[in-house]
């Protein structure tokens, strides 16, 4: 009986030619098995945020509105800051008391010429805005660095009944 795998093994193959493939085959499965450490999702990279504007004022004259806070300073670590967005939350003061209700805020101006001492007088920022009566009135300003957001200012809020 002819015994046809042992006439293949035993022919002219070379053992070590065999070791050696088999070997190199078992290392590059191991080093694509274990890949490059561990697996986890994709996260941005570390982004400097624009300074905190800090000692956002409010003063009232007849019904407008000027708030004003000073040039934020960074500390080096920070971005530079190419925009600020004013804030407003308004509710009626003839609404309810609700404590617990979360404060809604709407965009109402963007400040971008930063560099142009466009609405800055004394290293301070301003922006005016006419009041309507019977609302109760709270604004917060925030700096930006191209679109990445700093931290919110401080709250300024009021009710105003007459002007």
């Amino acid at each position: 009986m002819y015994n046809f795998y042992s006439d293949t093994i035993n022919s002219n193959i070379n053992r070590p030619v065999i070791k050696t493939v088999l070997l190199s085959l078992i290392i590059i499965f191991l080093f694509t098995a274990s890949g490059c450490g561990r697996k986890v999702p994709p996260t941005l990279p570390q982004q400097l945020k624009p300074p905190v504007v800090r000692g956002l004022k409010a003063n009232i004259s007849g019904s407008t509105l000027t708030l004003n806070w000073p040039i934020p300073e960074g500390d080096g670590n920070n971005a530079e800051v190419t925009l600020f967005k004013v804030y407003r939350s308004k509710t009626s003061l003839d609404d309810p008391d609700c404590t617990d209700c979360p404060l809604v805020f709407q965009t109402v101006s963007e400040i971008t010429n930063l560099n142009k001492n466009f609405n800055i007088e004394a290293d301070r920022y301003y922006y005016l805005e006419s009041l309507e009566p019977g609302f109760q009135y709270v604004y917060k300003v925030v700096p930006f660095s191209g679109k990445i957001p700093g931290k919110d200012s401080n709250l300024v809020e009021f009710d105003f009944k007459t002007p």
